[in-house]
């Protein structure tokens, strides 16, 4: 439980010095005689001003930080080794029009309706 001075929700309401267990869905806030659960979304602001809360909460927005760093890094591996897949496509092909017999000439790619003749 991590002590907050303030938790404000979409609607206005307010709470005031009560204690606070964050979840990923939801978030359940304790106070004098009761206890309520609100999800993320509709939780505006949580103030924590209590020094063991901070850190707590600091620590887990590193976890979070951390974990998306190593989701980027994973998709970053992915996309090298698609890029590399594609430059050795090119490569390839580029090496397979070089080994023909005669270079293509211009005419061959242009229809006889083509704007682009040339003269």
């Amino acid at each position: 439980m991590l002590k907050a001075e303030k938790v404000v929700l979409v609607g206005g309401k307010e709470y005031a010095d009560v204690y606070v267990i964050p979840g990923e869905i939801a978030a359940t806030i304790i106070e004098e005689g009761k206890v309520t659960e609100v999800t993320r979304e509709s939780i505006v602001l949580i103030e924590y001003t209590d020094e063991h809360a901070q850190f707590l909460i600091k620590n887990i927005a590193i976890i979070d930080f951390l974990e998306l760093v190593d989701a980027m890094g994973e998709s970053l591996e992915e996309f090298d080794k698609q890029f590399s897949e594609v430059v050795r496509f090119i490569d390839e092909r580029r090496e397979e029009l070089q080994s023909t017999d005669a270079p293509p000439t211009p005419t061959q790619y242009q229809s006889s309706n083509s704007p682009y003749k040339q003269p």
